[in-house]
């Protein structure tokens, strides 16, 4: 990773497929995917293309950090690629979550925030404080 510079030198060779190229093995209907990858989100999400197309998962819950920061990604970015849900911000100690606005600056922070993607056809059906 490129954050940490030189003083990691220890290698692993590991074998990335993309969701794409493993959704055969998914039988059922996906609702939910959560993506914790440390700033490869969007790489996840490139790899899914197909499978989001098909599926539209119900919820979508990833992380969002200094990582995304590193790697030049925004919110917004990443809400295009999940274009059929709406962008909640997961509230820290049991508060719930509030709708956003992924285009809006103050809501692309890269500090330890965790979003959840609802699905339009869910997240329609409720009245979300905003």
């Amino acid at each position: 990773m490129s954050f940490v510079g030189k003083s990691n030198r220890n290698k692993i060779k590991i074998e990335v497929k993309k969701l794409d190229d493993i959704s055969s093995l998914f039988k059922k209907r996906i609702d939910f995917i959560k993506i914790d990858t440390e700033g490869y989100e969007k790489n996840v999400l490139d790899g899914a293309v197909k499978l989001l197309k098909k599926h539209k998962p119900k919820f979508i819950q990833l992380e969002f950090n200094w990582h995304q920061l590193i790697k030049n990604q925004t919110l917004r970015n990443l809400s295009k690629l999940i274009y059929f849900s709406d962008v909640y911000r997961i509230l820290p100690n049991n508060f719930g979550i509030i709708k956003i606005d992924p285009s809006r600056p103050e809501n692309n922070i890269y500090h330890l925030s965790n979003y959840i993607f609802i699905n339009k056809n869910i997240s329609k059906k409720f009245k979300w404080k905003n």
